[in-house]
């Protein structure tokens, strides 16, 4: 993953990006994150601050309803 993010090209996902792509992408996120706060890795003292941005970003990144195609 890090050699995507330093690499010139774009990375090669095999097809456009769905915004159900996207909110799953964030929730394994928010999981990630919710991981290292209950095993220490984020400090006591940030732990609120880190569940309500990810919080945050889960909500937005949630489907606001049915989509209808173009």
């Amino acid at each position: 993953m890090i050699a995507e993010w330093l690499s010139d090209r774009a990375p090669d996902r095999g097809g456009p990006v769905t915004r159900e792509a996207v909110a799953e992408g964030v929730r394994d996120a928010a999981r990630g994150a919710e991981r290292a706060i209950e095993q220490q890795a984020v400090p006591q003292r940030y732990g609120d601050l880190v569940r309500r941005v990810f919080r945050r970003y889960v909500d937005r990144a949630a489907p606001a309803g049915p989509v209808t195609p173009p």
